[in-house]
């Protein structure tokens, strides 16, 4: 919201939904809706999207208190018309290019290429024991597969939050929200194996189980279908409507309802002589921990709203678009002593928790950048033609760094990279600094993803410089200290290739700490 951080004297900015009134209501930094008005202006919020600026007086109460001046609101409506002057909105719709968009632009080839690959990009494959996927639609050996748990059969539930208001084609009703045309895990397996000529394979969809239900009278039948099965899917996880959403957060990691007890049993059942791959729909913290296993096969596939299809496209061979994990799943006792409202990250206060890759020193299941490919990828960088490097704090030093990824083998199928350059303070710096402030472990300063062909090694091309190897100090300001640090460049397989870099002289503030609101 502040201005400082939009370098365009011209830039409209507009609040989030609600915003404004919740600097009374919610975050209590305001005592009325005048005084939050005249706050969001002089911060730079121009535009309100909610009520703030027009109920209890608003904006008009903010002039007559003297909390704001016609001039401030006038140089925010200026903004704000200079948004929708470039927009046309003024001019004749003749003139205006957005007048005669029609239905014809809506979902495109284009449109939907670039949401299967989306979709495909999105999901991370977190284990695969002993190579089971890709899965082979072709084997002989494939007759029965089992698609099993809350999320076998979710349509509406696949889709998360913020979906908008009607999303099938012909559903012009907000009250409708119809979801007919959101297809199923276990309608697109069905449809994946028919559409590669396999419609001789038996696929069995159960549920089993509801997200929140504590009922097991479904477990029978399901377990019925993973004993017959040769391959069974587990599709496991929470919602939007019943666990998580803006405004209601889960103060729990585990399972909910009768789930935990339902996968124990789906596991055991399956005993470890047929394959598990269990799908996992989530948004929020969720502990695999809890398990009395790891499957052979984890696939978080987060909220995948449309791209069913394209996991399991994804998942017997047809695309490897894996992504990497964005976040740590933390083990299960994290949130039992870990307060909801406990918002610290370094864990500076006493008694508040670390967390985040950077601080967290606990034995989480999966951490930030965890995740797998079918693809065996070999890298070489380079760093200006020199490693160790060396620069003094002082200067606005440059380190080029360029990585070339290609295929380990020839045989090798052709897949994306994803490679994180992370940075690092050495011991040296970490002594220096004698717990004055928290240093983390490592902090991502660049990443890239690059599809890797036979014969074609894509480049990636990093300039870092010293906002890359600075540290927030104590009061906020950004600081680059002497002495050793190092940048890190993570692909598929872990760390690859490693640039240090020695920074000499005193330190240097490289920028000052934020003034006080």
């Amino acid at each position: 919201m502040v201005r400082e951080f939009w370098k365009r004297p011209d830039a409209y900015v507009v609040s989030d939904c609600g915003a404004i009134e919740s600097q009374v209501t919610g975050h209590h930094t305001s005592p009325n809706i005048s005084d939050a008005c005249a706050q969001s202006i002089h911060a730079g919020t121009d535009g309100c999207a909610g009520s703030g600026y027009i109920v209890d007086g608003g904006l008009a109460a903010a002039i007559q208190t003297g909390g704001l001046s016609e001039g401030d609101i006038d140089a925010a409506l200026s903004r704000t018309l200079a948004q929708r002057f470039k927009l046309g909105m003024f001019d004749p719709p003749s003139l205006t290019p957005y007048t005669s968009y029609g239905p014809e632009r809506i979902h495109t080839p284009q449109s939907a290429a670039a949401a299967e690959t989306a979709a495909a990009q999105g999901v991370v494959l977190l284990r695969n024991e002993g190579g089971i996927l890709p899965l082979n639609s072709s084997s002989p050996a494939l007759k029965r597969v089992a698609v099993v748990g809350p999320h076998a059969t979710s349509q509406r539930d696949l889709l998360g939050d913020f979906y908008g208001d009607s999303f099938c084609p012909g559903t012009n009703t907000p009250s409708s929200r119809a979801q007919g045309c959101v297809p199923s895990l276990g309608a697109s397996i069905l449809a994946y194996l028919g559409g590669v000529g396999r419609g001789d394979v038996e696929v069995t969809v159960v549920s089993g189980v509801g997200i929140t239900d504590p009922s097991t009278a479904g477990f029978p039948e399901a377990l019925e279908a993973v004993r017959e099965a040769d391959i069974v899917f587990l599709a496991v996880g929470y919602s939007n409507a019943a666990v998580e959403r803006e405004g209601s957060d889960h103060n729990y990691t585990g399972f909910p309802g009768a789930q935990g007890d339902f996968i124990s049993q789906v596991l055991s059942t399956a005993g470890g002589e047929k394959p598990v791959i269990m799908l996992v729909i989530h948004a929020g913290q969720i502990a695999l921990d809890t398990l009395p296993y790891l499957p052979p096969v984890i696939v978080d596939a987060f909220y995948p709203a449309f791209g069913a299809p394209a996991i399991v496209r994804q998942i017997f061979g047809g695309t490897n678009h894996w992504g990497r994990l964005p976040y740590t799943l933390y083990e299960a006792s994290f949130a039992l002593s870990t307060a909801l409202s406990d918002a610290s990250v370094s864990g500076g206060p006493p008694g508040s928790a670390k967390r985040t890759y950077r601080y967290y020193d606990g034995k989480p299941t999966f951490v930030f950048g965890d995740g797998l490919s079918y693809t065996d990828f070999t890298l070489s960088c380079d760093a200006n033609q020199s490693n160790p490097l060396s620069f003094p704090s002082n200067q606005n030093f440059s380190v080029s760094l360029v990585c070339l990824s290609s295929l380990a083998s020839p045989t090798n199928r052709e897949g994306d990279q994803i490679l994180l350059a992370f940075h690092s303070a050495g011991g040296d710096v970490r002594k220096s600094v004698g717990g004055a402030h928290p240093i983390p472990f490592k902090t991502l300063r660049n990443f890239d993803r690059v599809t890797v062909r036979g014969g074609v090694s894509p480049v990636s091309f990093w300039e870092l410089g010293p906002g890359d190897f600075a540290l927030v100090n104590e009061f906020g300001a950004s600081m680059v200290y002497p002495g050793s640090h190092s940048i890190a460049v993570s692909g598929f397989g872990g760390v690859q290739y490693t640039v240090l870099v020695n920074i000499t002289g005193a330190p240097f503030t490289l920028s000052s700490p934020p003034l006080p609101p």
